[in-house]
């Protein structure tokens, strides 16, 4: 494990003071983004990928209580969309508000130190697509891989903003991993179907191979590692990631 990451683990997820108890979803974002980015230099993007998979889940796993269901994330996604209408009233999101706010914050001068970018109008334009998409019934999932790899591409040195993600290939793998990503949560885990592996080989096929105007080379391998996580997300059962989590971020290397 890097320590270097360390104070987003410890002290990031107390200090936004968020009831939703989701300890191991925290470990697991961290473990998933740690495994696929492990270079030191690219801190900022493992940092990021591992905060927005947790800011996901916890906001699902807070609209999804029946006394909230869809009306409670349609009068959220509005005080996000409408930043001008947004007011602390004792509303039971405001916490929950309040940390997406100071994450996307934090997520944004964190890129802006490393790398001179603003990239905080981006940050919250894919987030309000995905609550907007959200509240219209798509399962989290099928769009949360496509909001995770934008985050990774808008914090990385390249620094990719919108017009990168209007070009006709980012649009396609962007369609192809949503698929993808929705197929694996519908069939639940350690189920890898026949449509899951063609999907999947498709995405590996535009990744691996070049043609003209073509995206660059990290750009598409981004989908590729993010595919991945999901992908082994349905092949392992908990106990066996929780084991793999041990061994790979704790466990003393020789």
């Amino acid at each position: 494990m890097d320590w270097n990451d360390q104070n987003w683990q410890i002290g990031w997820y107390a200090h936004l003071n968020i009831k939703e108890t989701l300890n191991t979803r925290l470990l697991n974002s961290y473990y998933e983004a740690a495994a696929s980015i492990f270079e030191p230099e690219r801190c900022n993007e493992r940092v990021a990928w591992a905060k927005t998979n947790v800011i996901v889940n916890t906001i699902t796993s807070f609209f999804s209580r029946p006394h909230l269901s869809n009306t409670g994330i349609q009068a959220f996604t509005y005080e996000f969309t409408n930043t001008q209408h947004r007011e602390k009233n004792g509303k039971p999101w405001n916490g929950m508000m309040d940390a997406l706010y100071e994450t996307l914050n934090e997520i944004s001068l964190n890129t802006r130190v490393a790398y001179g970018i603003d990239i905080y109008p981006h940050l919250h334009n894919i987030w309000k697509v995905w609550l907007l998409n959200l509240q219209n019934g798509v399962d989290k999932v099928e769009g949360e891989a496509e909001l995770i790899v934008k985050t990774i591409n808008l914090c990385s040195s390249q620094g990719l903003l919108d017009e990168s993600f209007s070009h006709p290939q980012y649009q396609h793998l962007s369609s192809i991993i949503n698929d993808l990503c929705h197929q694996i949560y519908q069939k639940g885990n350690r189920s890898i179907s026949f449509e899951i592996e063609s999907k999947m080989q498709e995405l590996v096929q535009l990744v691996l191979c070049d043609s003209p105007d073509d995206l660059d080379t990290t750009s598409k391998q981004t989908f590729l590692m993010v595919a991945k996580t999901f992908y082994y997300r349905a092949l392992f059962d908990p106990e066996t990631i929780k084991e793999h989590i041990g061994k790979v971020l704790f466990k003393n290397v020789i």
